[in-house]
């Protein structure tokens, strides 16, 4: 029974591993190219041709080819064999490749756009060489991207040929994803071609010449009969000339960065999930904005609104621009730690990016929506001490007789009793004296104990505000703000040290010199900037603060005054 089982698992995870994948080598084509329909899956076995009659309204099949390929992964030798699939559209449109069954296995729909085949550049039979240059638009605004697309058509006899880039005088142009390699027929005549994607993007309004993109290359004519190798050729191919009209910003876009794209996201992560922080207790978000059609640099820097009752320290921006073959994509994103100051509800406010779509021609916003924290009392901070005991009812003096309640005439008979009264009374009255003074140590005992514990809580929270607080202030020296580091440090040294309000006290309290010196650096750039411009005050204050502070010891010659002096020296 066991033995079956393992079959059984051991069948399923075979059929699993030997799964077949249809994928197209591209998604976009034009009337007459050619694409290929690859067939892959795990294994050295070949993959037999599947029926491809629903194809034929819309491809023709121009030939196949089996091939296989050996991978090394984790230390093992995998092999995969593919089944190549040549086709040619036969009209434009979307058309649609249905799941096909391939050995009892079903592949997934694809779907492929083939547009109509272009005027421009359409070769005449004979020409060894044309080039086809196609723009996504030749209005657009200034500043957004126009995907310019280059196709050179060659023969078979092509020996070799060098490919100019376009260029435009008051645009930047940039190479977009890789060569794209196939087959097309355009005169009647099959055609080699390859395919380039640029990003043009214009940087003022007005007409913008796209020069003529230039193909020199050399062929081999063999038709004569006496030269076995054949000869070359020299041969050339141009495209035309490409106007573009540029027009200006939108009046109704408002004076905020202007950015014309064809997405733009923003995103706020990082805060907590259960919606509570501590005050002190820092907080590091990040704010990421994503453009497609436009490049990080084109973004503005990820800025926090103003928070009320928190401190912001902001990292460095980090900048990435990629491209996808067809379109650039940038994206600026930059970490916050947000420390609270008091407890109570932080609002962090919306956050709002405008942009101008391009494909809808309207302005859109980007919006994240407000967020509201609860932020709670340190730990440890604001513990009443106990209250001190009352003070017990004193007791009636042991001199003080009681009051009579019937006056009667003393006789001798009664002086023992009232002998013996006084005695108990004496004793009671020192029992009562000894409990009080118990009650009073075990009060005492217990206020002192609950005060030990008070400030040995009210310690380590200091001490855990200190950590977080210089969290914030490396957070904040990476930043490069010398403003935003200098108050980062002050809550810092605050959180370890009383009596300190301004960096000034900081440095008269301390007893490194390297320390005392970047905090000097650091006050001569935040109200002298050309002062040490060439360096990074926030940098070295990190460093020299890294390990912490080193204070001066208090000195045990000259304690501390009582009270303040009436006439304080002048500063």
């Amino acid at each position: 029974m066991s033995g079956c089982l393992l079959l059984a698992l051991l069948f399923s995870a075979t059929a699993a591993a030997s799964g077949v994948t249809a994928s197209l080598d591209r998604h976009h084509a034009t009337l007459g190219d050619t694409v290929t329909l690859n067939l892959s899956r795990d294994g050295g076995d070949a993959i037999p041709m599947p029926d491809l009659s629903a194809l034929g309204k819309d491809f023709q099949v121009l030939g196949q080819f089996n091939g296989s390929s050996e991978l090394e992964e984790n230390g093992r030798i995998q092999s995969r064999s593919v089944l190549s699939i040549t086709l040619r559209p036969l009209h434009a449109g979307t058309l649609q490749i249905p799941a096909l069954d391939v050995g009892g296995q079903q592949t997934k729909p694809l779907t492929l756009q083939v547009a109509d085949a272009p005027k421009q550049g359409v070769g005449h039979a004979g020409d060894p060489a044309f080039l086809e240059v196609t723009v996504s638009s030749q209005t657009p605004y200034v500043g957004q991207q126009v995907a310019l697309d280059v196709k050179l058509y060659y023969v078979a006899s092509m020996l070799d040929g060098n490919l100019s880039p376009p260029s435009a005088d008051g645009a930047q142009v940039q190479t977009l994803g890789r060569d794209q390699r196939y087959q097309a027929q355009r005169g009647g005549r099959m055609y080699g071609v390859i395919e380039r994607h640029y990003a043009i993007i214009p940087q003022h309004a007005g007409t913008l010449q796209i020069p003529p993109v230039v193909f020199r290359g050399r062929t081999v004519d063999s038709s004569g009969m006496g030269d076995f190798f054949g000869t070359a050729h020299a041969v050339g191919a141009e495209s035309k000339t490409l106007t573009l009209n540029v027009t200006p910003r939108p009046a109704s876009s408002g004076k905020g960065p202007w950015l014309p794209a064809k997405q733009v996201e923003i995103n706020l992560s990082g805060l907590p999930a259960s919606g509570t922080v501590q005050v002190g207790e820092p907080v590091t978000v990040t704010l990421q904005e994503g453009a497609t059609g436009l490049p990080a640099e084109m973004l503005p820097e990820p800025t926090l609104p103003a928070i009320s009752g928190a401190d912001v320290y902001p990292d460095q921006t980090q900048d990435v621009s990629r491209n996808n073959g067809q379109w650039i994509t940038g994206s600026r994103s930059r970490s916050f730690a947000i420390v609270p100051n008091r407890a109570g509800t932080l609002q962090i406010p919306a956050i709002t990016l405008r942009w101008w779509n391009v494909d809808a021609d309207r302005e859109e916003t980007a919006t994240i929506p407000a967020h509201s924290l609860t932020v709670t009392a340190a730990s440890g901070n604001g513990a009443a001490p106990p209250s001190a005991p009352r003070a017990p009812v004193a007791a009636a003096s042991a001199g003080t007789p009681p009051a009579a309640t019937a006056s009667a005439p003393s006789t001798p008979a009664s002086a023992p009793t009232s002998d013996m009264r006084w005695r108990w009374i004496a004793l009671g009255s020192l029992a009562l004296w000894i409990l009080s003074l118990a009650t009073f140590g075990w009060l005492a005992w217990r206020r002192r104990s609950a005060a030990h514990r008070a400030g040995t809580a009210a310690a380590q929270a200091r001490s855990g505000r200190a950590r977080t607080l210089r969290n914030a202030f490396l957070l904040a020296a990476r930043g490069g703000d010398p403003h935003a580091t200098g108050r980062a440090l002050l809550a810092w040294a605050q959180a370890e040290r009383d009596g300190v309000r301004h960096l000034q006290d900081v440095s008269e309290q301390l007893a490194d010199s390297d320390q005392i010196e970047a905090i000097a650096r650091l006050q001569q750039r935040r109200y002298a900037a050309a002062i040490d411009a060439a360096q990074d005050p926030c940098a070295a204050l990190a460093e020299a603060f890294r390990s912490g502070f080193v204070w001066r010891k208090p000195s045990a010659a000259s304690p501390q005054e009582p009270l303040p002096p009436l006439y304080p020296p002048s500063t």
